[in-house]
């Protein structure tokens, strides 16, 4: 399993954003600096040039916002394209306002710091070689800017204040930047740390079902053994009214048994999305409540169903259902620890999906076991396993739903689950 495959984009979509707001940024500074300089210190601009590149720009990102902005994945070129675009507008506007003698033309190192923060090397190679080639061409290409009505040792001292003005921009462009992009990596890690034990975790669960569906094939013949000979005792032949009540409860325990490995079987042997069918919730629930029941006769189930649910289907994946009868098997086990019978489910609608919530009577969990809960065997049980909501978390989310653990003091655990509303 390849874990690139898996994970979320490297960043480029978020570093694509950051391009697109620092770019509003620049237009707004280049108009409100251009009309200042024209305007208050009477230096004579040529503002229809200037302007123009402001207008290219809000061009550009409202392209960027159309085409590209909802765009999950952006490719390392389309940020070169991005960053290209930038360096020739910081160009335009130097060749207009004095090349390479504008203070602000060290904003160049801006753009390459950038590249070389989020493109692949020979990408920022590219960048870096743009720059240098459109400064030297502002050496000797540019409009020289007309001098003002001050003494010269004024002028210079305007050009020392944009050096300056340029510095404080140039640093918060970059803390920005560079935040912004740790931030993003700090995510990204956090995301491939998830995927990758999820993909350990698929990976034990693959292994356990093939496991599981060798075991059920042997075990197909000793269950029709033990089937055959219940079925060779008479109840007649048996001494008194309890011996012929456990006879009866073993025999449906064990006809439950053959059907769960018959069910297992001709889920191994059919295509698994032709194995799942929409249901109404009411009667999913339905005939979940039924299973279970069968099987934990001696647990009290109170349902509570929620009118809202009335009409709503949801595909009865049978992973799912066994997953929840997992989960409903671990919550009747937490409430007889505590000497209660009593399991709660409440089903309602949360937008557009089916929330199914199961409320035991039993001791809990702590943060740190709920968080390590569903994503490596774990079990508080003496003679448990903990795979029940390993196998569940993994059926409940490959049907598009999620799990979650909540822990109420006093009041037991909710386990609470979401799933797709079809």
């Amino acid at each position: 399993m390849d874990l690139q495959t898996l994970a979320p984009s490297s960043g480029n979509e978020r570093i694509l954003r950051l391009l697109f707001w620092l770019r509003w940024m620049g237009v707004a500074a280049l108009l409100a600096a251009s009309a200042f300089v024209h305007f208050v210190l009477d230096v004579r601009l040529p503002l229809g040039p200037l302007w123009a590149v402001a207008g290219a720009l809000v061009a550009w990102n409202a392209w960027v916002y159309l085409a590209r902005w909802q765009r999950t994945r952006v490719s390392d070129p389309e940020l070169l394209a991005n960053l290209g675009v930038d360096i020739l507008a910081l160009t335009a506007v130097l060749y207009f306002t004095g090349g390479s003698t504008n203070p602000f033309v060290s904003l160049y190192l801006v753009t390459i710091a950038i590249a070389a923060s989020v493109l692949p090397l020979r990408s920022s190679w590219t960048i870096a070689a743009a720059c240098a080639l459109a400064y030297s061409v502002l050496l000797k290409a540019h409009v020289d800017l007309p001098q003002p009505h001050v003494h010269p040792g004024d002028f210079f001292d305007m050009h020392v204040t944009g050096m300056w003005v340029n510095f404080l921009l140039s640093a918060v462009v970059i803390a920005s930047f560079v935040a912004a992009m740790a931030r993003a990596i700090r995510e990204r890690d956090r995301q491939l740390a998830a995927v990758r034990e999820r993909a350990l975790r698929d990976q034990q669960v693959l292994s356990l079902g093939a496991l599981a569906a060798s075991t059920a094939h042997e075990l197909a013949t000793p269950l029709s053994t033990v089937s055959m000979l219940l079925d060779e005792v008479s109840e007649d032949s048996l001494p008194d009214e309890n011996a012929r009540r456990r006879h009866a409860l073993l025999r449906q325990q064990v006809g439950l048994m053959r059907e769960r490995i018959e069910g297992l079987l001709d889920r191994v042997s059919q295509d698994e999305a032709a194995s799942a069918s929409r249901s109404s919730v009411g009667r999913f629930v339905s005939h979940l409540v039924e299973q279970f029941q069968a099987l934990r006769p001696e647990v009290r189930l109170e349902l509570d169903l929620d009118p809202a649910v009335d009409g709503v289907e949801i595909d009865a994946d049978p992973a799912v259902t066994q997953a929840l009868i997992n989960l409903l098997d671990n919550a009747a086990d937490a409430s007889l620890e505590q000497g209660s019978h009593r399991v709660r489910v409440g089903v309602a609608r949360s937008s557009h999906q089916v929330r199914i919530s199961i409320l035991d009577e039993g001791p809990g969990l702590d943060d740190s076991a709920r968080r390590r809960a569903g994503t490596r065997p774990f079990t508080t049980k003496r003679d448990g396993h903990g795979l029940g909501l390993v196998l569940a978390h993994t059926a409940i989310e490959l049907a598009g739903g999620r799990v979650a653990l909540l822990s109420h003091a006093g009041r037991g655990l909710e386990t609470r689950i979401e799933l797709p509303a079809s």
